[in-house]
């Protein structure tokens, strides 16, 4: 897994793009809503809000517990760490998110 070394403090938005089992591109958006809390969602191309895949899930690696989604899109703090899960793979991991270091595979 690579890592991105990324700040919220500095970008309000960040994309990722990520390659589906068929060949199909969908992106995750991570968006700053305070200097404590973000959201992670799924958008199209064109950035638009999009459901999530039912075999997509984020995961608290602290209580290793599924993060509930809250109109179609999950709530992080900066005080734990995360990861993305879909199907069996992890796909992004956020560590430390108030210094942000994004793993994508």
């Amino acid at each position: 897994m690579e890592y991105t070394p990324l700040s919220f403090m500095v970008n309000q938005h960040l994309t990722f793009r990520l390659e589906t089992s068929d060949a199909a591109t969908v992106f995750v958006k991570v968006s700053r809503l305070t200097d404590e809390i973000a959201r992670v969602f799924f958008v199209s191309e064109s950035g638009e809000p999009v459901p999530k895949p039912p075999d997509a899930d984020l995961y608290d690696q602290c209580t290793e517990r599924k993060v509930e989604l809250h109109n179609g899109e999950w709530l992080i703090t900066w005080a734990a760490n995360y990861e993305l899960v879909w199907g069996s793979f992890v796909r992004l991991r956020f560590t430390n998110p108030r210094q942000l270091f994004v793993y994508q595979s």
